[in-house]
Parts: C-alpha cells; sequence; structure tokens
C-alpha cells in the first residue's frame, strides 16, 4: 500500500508540488481578497483582482524555481503564466459571480468554492504550456 503512493506521488510529483505550491499562493491571495474585502469598498471583482494577481506572481516564482525548475526564456515564461493566470481569473470571476450574486454565498467563501476548478484548469494549461519542454518533467 505504500509502495504505491510512493509510486502514486512520484507519477505526479509535478501536480502534487504544484498543488502545494497554490495553497501558498490561495493563502495569500484570499487573506488578501478578505482583507480588501473588510477594510475598503472596492468591488469584490477589483480586490479579486488584485489578490489573484499578487498570488499568480508568488506561485509563478516558486514553480519557476522549485517545481518545473526550467531555464531560459524567463520573461515570455511569465507573460504565458501570467495570461494562464488570467484564465483562471476570468473563470473565478465568471463562478463569483454565480456564487455571491445567484447564491448569496460570502465573498471569501465563494472564492474557496472556485480553487478547486481552477486549480485544474490552471495546472494543465501551465504544465503543457508555460512549463513545456524542460527534462525534469515527468
Amino acid at each position: 500500500m505504500i509502495a504505491l503512493a510512493i509510486k502514486a506521488l512520484q507519477t505526479h510529483r509535478h501536480f502534487v508540488l504544484y498543488a502545494f505550491i497554490g495553497l501558498f499562493g490561495v493563502a495569500i491571495d484570499v487573506a488578501t481578497l478578505h482583507t480588501l474585502d473588510k477594510l475598503t469598498s472596492w468591488h469584490y471583482q477589483v480586490s479579486n483582482g488584485i489578490s489573484t494577481s499578487l498570488g499568480i506572481g508568488v506561485n509563478f516564482l516558486l514553480n519557476f524555481h522549485y517545481n518545473f525548475r526550467v531555464k531560459g526564456r524567463v520573461l515570455l515564461r511569465v507573460a504565458v503564466f501570467y495570461l494562464v493566470g488570467m484564465v483562471g481569473l476570468a473563470t473565478t470571476a465568471m463562478l463569483l459571480a454565480v456564487f455571491i450574486g445567484w447564491l448569496n454565498l460570502p465573498v471569501t467563501l465563494a472564492k474557496v468554492c472556485t480553487l478547486p476548478i481552477v486549480l485544474l484548469l490552471q495546472y494543465s494549461l501551465n504544465r503543457h504550456i508555460t512549463f513545456r519542454g524542460h527534462s525534469n518533467q515527468v
């Protein structure tokens, strides 16, 4: 059983590390969104844009250095990673409109509900576009 778990972890190493790094970025994102929601009168979508951008930056740096360990084309990778992040932001914005506007969920809870969908979407795009072509990929 343990050997099977280790094999699964090795096989999906990049996803597992991407998810853990993502948790750190999400913590920054959600904490920033919550703080902006409580301390400002800004629309939740503005606060979400700011908090998401901060999380994207942290996630890029950590994935670049510790997960995918790519070399070269850094500016292109940053641009593509941010573009993928904007796809995630657009997806989150649409889901927030549903969760907050239609279902009347609190802002922070609504944001947390969007995370699994956006995680899978962004991981797929980043693995196959942003960080493709490096030798460490499993």
